[in-house]
């Protein structure tokens, strides 16, 4: 990345992060009380344990032959050892490890955004981007989890942030073995965060797929994965004696959810209508009192209607049999989103309590560049109308759950 790139990289960062952090704390900038389990378990991390003794809480937490593991990847509290020996290895709140880690994905979207514009749509201003990006940062579940700093959601924006890097090796024109090999690294390490977000390896695949001489490249696609893979495994099989064993069978979490585990399994397709009905249609509901209101449904709303922007990238499923010169990135986007977005459809939680629905933060970022795609790169008077709307609906849902 060259000087003036990594310039506006580091402003977009930086604004963000302050925006995030002001919203996050009510600007107050002092980090609230969350469930945080990320602290002792990168203080574990460094003494070799994978479990975490006498946590001061056990809920979301799974026992297992009297020790207590988080069911979820290493990652987050992995990357949060840096800020805890910067701080002399005291207790750093979660939510910096958000929020740093959150601004850097916001800047990364931009990054992959510019290089579309620049491969494809190189008449189109510069700001385009800028807009789309915010639009991201601020106008999706994006905003929302990188403001908790509570323990699911940290691990949610370390992982996004890790598979965003992975695409951006490689949305592109042009792409190198180099490109695919830190490609594959990048959904590897996201992998071992949150193993959905490591699903985005299909993309680098399926445009591999395309390519005449792959030989090479598909070595570079498939050997940083499949390390990352056998990793995960050993990292539950030394927890649980299986590595196929995540935790949830120990997990101690709300009565309602572990009755419908029970019954049906973390994965089925009876829970597939509920996830639907809440991911794609259930809206807000808005009232008049003393001004405009608003009120959520914790089990879930609509990403279409907390950012309606996102409706234009349904369009581009138009193109699927066109012959546009950048049709591959297009389809490859699109299988990318629906092999991301089903173990979530097909998962026996929908994600509460939330605002909006975070499970789709793993490829939300995709939608963002599609409707880029669908646009050629320009931003109409109706979106930047809409945008309005998007930035008032998300900050004012993360003001109701605070």
């Amino acid at each position: 990345m060259r000087y003036k790139p990594l310039f506006t990289f580091a402003i977009i960062a930086i604004t963000v992060f302050t925006v995030y952090f002001g919203t996050a704390t009510a600007w107050t900038f002092r980090p609230s009380w969350t469930i945080d389990y990320i602290n002792p378990m990168a203080a574990t991390l460094q003494q070799g344990r994978l479990d975490i003794p006498n946590p001061p809480m056990t809920y979301d937490l799974a026992l297992y032959n009297g020790r207590w593991y988080m069911t979820w990847g290493a990652l987050a509290a992995a990357v949060h050892i840096p800020l805890q020996l910067l701080a002399g290895g005291r207790y750093v709140p979660a939510l910096y490890t958000s929020l740093l880690f959150g601004s850097l994905t916001a800047s990364s979207v931009w990054w992959i955004l510019e290089r579309i514009r620049k491969d494809w749509f190189v008449k189109t201003p510069k700001v385009t981007t800028i807009f789309f990006t915010f639009l991201y940062a601020f106008g999706t579940m994006q905003y929302y989890l990188a403001t908790v700093g509570s323990i699911w959601q940290v691990n949610q924006v370390v992982s996004t942030f890790f598979g965003v890097l992975g695409m951006a090796m490689i949305l592109k024109k042009k792409r190198s073995v180099k490109d695919y090999l830190l490609s594959s690294a990048f959904c590897g390490i996201a992998l071992l965060g949150r193993p959905t977000v490591g699903l985005l390896i299909i993309i680098p695949m399926f445009l591999l797929a395309h390519e005449v001489k792959r030989t090479r490249k598909f070595s570079a696609v498939i050997l940083p994965i499949l390390f990352a893979l056998v990793v995960f495994l050993v990292y539950n099989a030394v927890r649980f004696g299986n590595p196929l064993e995540t935790g949830h069978r120990f997990l101690k979490e709300a009565p309602e959810l572990a009755a419908k585990r029970e019954q049906y399994g973390m994965l089925s397709l009876s829970y597939f209508p509920t996830n639907v009905w809440h991911m794609i249609v259930v809206p807000p509901k808005f009232a008049w009192v003393n001004g405009p209101t608003m009120s959520i449904d914790l089990m879930g709303n609509s990403i279409f209607s907390l950012s309606p922007v996102l409706i234009v990238s349904l369009g581009t499923l138009f193109w699927i049999t066109s012959k546009r010169k950048y049709l591959a990135v297009i389809q490859a986007i699109w299988l990318g989103i629906v092999v991301t977005a089903l173990p979530s459809l097909l998962y026996y939680n929908t994600g509460w309590m939330q605002f909006g629905y975070r499970y789709a933060l793993d490829f939300s970022f995709l939608l963002i560049i599609l409707a880029f795609f669908w646009s050629a790169g320009r931003v109409r008077l109706w979106m930047a109308l809409l945008s309005i709307y998007t930035l008032w609906v998300n900050y004012t849902g993360i003001r109701l759950l605070q």
